[in-house]
């Protein structure tokens, strides 16, 4: 219920405010990005569309889909997807720099952020189960959102430590 109620808000907000863009200089290239989409906080002090770097373990998990987004079992469609399996310490870090908030995450335990992938829906399969490292946008950028936040990968590959 909450999603859906979160989702017609970010149709509604995306529809009456302007887009606004911002520029960041990575690897030598100017990048624009358009930020027209809700945040995913609600708080002044957050930066939108924050370009990051996070470790995680790169997991699937499929989550109940239309039309009530509860269950499966009660006839929704399953939407199996990208997931990030965040520890403690790294969502601890993301609220401390004001990219998240306790309030969508608690800081001293693992989260979940949904992964939208670099290439095509396949292309990190060989990472899955796996300890990675990817860099891109953390926002809420695409409907059908399964957890509190996304990042749109632009870099991802696996962490030999």
């Amino acid at each position: 219920m909450c999603l859906r109620i979160f989702l017609a808000l970010q149709i509604i907000v995306t529809f009456f405010f302007p887009i606004h863009s911002f520029s960041l200089n990575l690897d030598q290239e100017e990048i624009t990005y358009p930020t027209s989409y809700v945040y995913p906080v609600d708080d002044d002090r957050t930066i939108p569309l924050p370009y990051i770097t996070l470790r995680a373990k790169l997991i699937r998990h499929t989550f109940p889909g239309t039309p009530n987004y509860e269950s499966i079992e009660s006839g929704d469609m399953p939407e199996t997807r990208w997931v990030l399996e965040v520890p403690g310490s790294e969502i601890r870090r993301l609220i401390e720099s004001n990219y998240l908030t306790e309030d969508l995450y608690y800081p001293d335990k693992n989260g979940w952020i949904q992964l939208i992938a670099v290439g095509d829906e396949e292309s990190p399969s060989p990472l899955l189960n796996k300890q990675v490292i990817v860099q891109g946008y953390l926002g809420t950028l695409i409907s059908h959102i399964h957890t509190p936040a996304t990042l749109e990968a632009k870099k991802m590959h696996e962490d030999i430590q």
